[in-house]
């Protein structure tokens, strides 16, 4: 691709806009988390630490931007890094391996390998809300989907 086809903007799947140049990242990104997903022996520990370092990093800013964030300091016990979660004073801190933070905060883990300073399980992160996530269909909402169907159909 072209050096200024990087810059472009274009519009993900949830209506952002964002740089073409942040479309590889959100495709690694996806591709590791939904590999652990399929549950065929993946898991979080598979990750390159690099990436696990890029994925906490840009989870805790996404989530910090929540007003139901709970203050958290994240402290990665292999890789001696640490991450600051919401916004706030006196955080609280979650230890725990980098592969352990990475898999509570997108939702796949309800932290077990990790501890906070007084040896307690960590509080749940805010999850992050899918704008592509498709609302539960109702029975109002089936009949009426048949009935464009069936009215289409005759036409």
């Amino acid at each position: 691709m072209p050096e200024r086809a990087w810059s472009a903007q274009v519009t993900n799947r949830q209506g952002v806009k964002i740089r073409a140049a942040e479309i590889p990242w959100t495709r690694a990104r996806e591709m590791w988390i939904h590999a652990v997903d399929l549950d065929v022996g993946a898991s979080f520990a598979d990750i390159p630490p690099p990436m696990l370092t890029e994925l906490i990093t840009d989870v805790t800013a996404a989530l910090s931007a929540r007003p139901d964030c709970p203050v958290l300091r994240l402290v990665a016990t292999d890789q001696s890094l640490t991450w600051l979660l919401g916004d706030g004073h006196d955080p609280d801190e979650v230890r725990g391996p980098a592969a352990g933070l990475a898999a509570w905060l997108v939702g796949r883990s309800r932290g077990r390998d990790l501890r906070t300073v007084d040896g307690a399980r960590p509080p749940a992160p805010p999850r992050p809300r899918s704008p592509c996530r498709p609302r539960p269909r109702t029975r109002r909402t089936t009949r009426a989907v048949r009935r464009r169907v069936i009215d289409r159909d005759l036409v």
